[in-house]
């Protein structure tokens, strides 16, 4: 029971993606984060082509009549979008945690659900009076 403990906290923030502010925190971020973000993008497009075309050479086999050297490839081209996808996340998390616009979108959000709470709450108000000058 200890696992549990031991993990953090996650939430579902649910963003209007038509709100001004969000427009220019994602306009920001996509910019910013354009150029390493490029060549991931075009290694997982490419991927997800060949996982296609994978998908569409067994549509109509049995899984005994599909070549060994398939799955291997099919299993291989998984695991390297699986590691693209957590690639792309952690340089997105890395320039949101540098991002105080989007600290204060993520603790605006704890604080109307009133878990916003101690050193983050303090911190929160800092950030909030830092910003306005």
């Amino acid at each position: 029971m200890s696992f549990y403990v031991d993990m953090a906290d996650m939430y579902t923030v649910i963003l209007n993606e038509n709100h001004p502010l969000i427009k220019r925190v994602l306009s920001e971020a996509e910019s910013s984060c354009a150029e390493k973000l490029q060549p991931i993008i075009s290694e997982n497009e490419q991927l997800e082509a060949r996982r296609t075309a994978l998908y569409d050479a067994r549509r109509d086999k049995k899984e005994d009549e599909i070549p060994q050297s398939e799955k291997d490839e099919l299993s291989d081209i998984e695991q390297k979008i699986t590691k693209i996808k957590s690639d792309k996340e952690a340089l997105l998390a890395e320039y949101a945690a540098g991002d105080k616009c989007v600290s204060q979108l993520i603790d605006i959000t704890l604080l109307q659900n009133n878990m916003l709470t101690g050193e983050a709450l303090n911190n929160f108000v800092k950030r909030s009076i830092e910003m306005m000058k």
